[in-house]
């Protein structure tokens, strides 16, 4: 066995780890924001191809440039959530964070320094998630420090600047910083303008405490359900009761990942207080109207701005 061969395979290796982490990654943010969890990895598998795709088509024009694997990336994913009508802002955090993930990893860049690079990029976006809770804020960082490192790592690779190699690098960061500038802008504006008596916060805390704490209990009680139906599976039953029990199983399930998906969303909520901004639409910024966080306390928009999906699972949750 000689040596390049042991390159080629720790490279296939290491290739493989970065494609994995990337779906890992990006299923497990898809599922904690509520996003539907088949739909969440359909997008994380079909987009990457769908940035080869457009990688090849600009090869074949003699336009070999790395970007148009990240238009073509990008695009696809700003039209799947269009049609699923996902917030594009928490599809932009979701994929900032496991594409840089992936990036650690991945075997191809000229100089170990660039895996390092985008170790400390995936390191920055997760703390500034972890202190600016709002949509697109991790977006937005990651465009900042994603900019010139791709027009740094593609001058490396080239030994020359690509001119749309270097358009992308300086859109990516003028985009994220006059995003960044504008959104720090009207956050102040939105904090010194609008705030929510003490009184009622802390009512709709003690509302949102409960339901979290409810949600769990239900969950505990599917896992358990759940552990009882797989012990039926395993016993001598007739085929027409195994069917039922696999439709109580699958009824289960579902139920299950519907209350994940209302935990996190009151989990959300109770960040929100924590944080100072709670009680302002996610789309316009607007506040949300009283009446509408009393009966629904965990709400992330407006009336005006609120999305289909969250509709669908209002309803979904009064029919459980």
């Amino acid at each position: 066995m000689n040596l390049g061969f042991i390159i080629l395979l720790i490279q296939k290796v290491l290739l493989t780890l970065s494609f994995l982490l990337y779906l890992f990654w990006t299923f497990r943010l898809g599922v904690k924001q509520g996003f539907n969890r088949t739909k969440i990895l359909d997008l994380a598998i079909f987009a990457p191809a769908a940035g080869v795709l457009a990688f090849k088509f600009a090869s074949s024009i003699r336009l070999d440039s790395e970007s148009f694997f990240f238009l073509g990336f990008l695009a696809f994913v700003y039209f799947w959530g269009r049609r699923e009508t996902w917030s594009a802002q928490r599809l932009g955090d979701i994929f900032s964070e496991s594409l840089t993930l992936a990036a650690v990893f991945f075997p191809y860049f000229q100089s170990p320094l660039f895996n390092l690079f985008a170790l400390v990029i995936f390191y920055l976006i997760r703390k500034v998630g972890q202190i600016k809770v709002k949509s697109s804020f991790i977006f937005l960082s990651f465009l900042v420090l994603f900019g010139p490192f791709f027009g740094l790592l593609t001058y490396v690779e080239h030994h020359r600047w690509l001119t749309p190699n270097l358009v992308l690098a300086v859109v990516l960061f003028l985009w994220g910083v006059l995003g960044l500038r504008n959104k720090v802008y009207r956050e102040s504006m939105e904090l010194l303008k609008f705030t929510l008596p003490k009184e009622l916060l802390k009512g709709l805390e003690e509302k949102l405490l409960k339901k979290q704490a409810d949600l769990e209990a239900e969950e505990r009680a599917l896992k358990l359900e759940g552990k009882s139906l797989d012990a039926e599976k395993t016993e001598d039953v007739e085929e027409e009761d195994r069917a039922l029990v696999a439709e109580e199983e699958d009824r289960t399930g579902s139920m299950l990942e519907f209350i994940r998906a209302r935990k996190n969303e009151v989990v959300l909520a109770l960040r929100k207080i924590k944080d100072g901004n709670y009680g302002l639409c996610e789309s316009c910024r607007k506040p949300i109207d009283k009446a509408r966080l009393l009966a629904y306390p965990e709400a992330r928009f407006c009336l005006e701005h609120e999305p289909k999906e969250e509709e669908k699972e209002k309803q979904k949750e009064n029919s459980v």
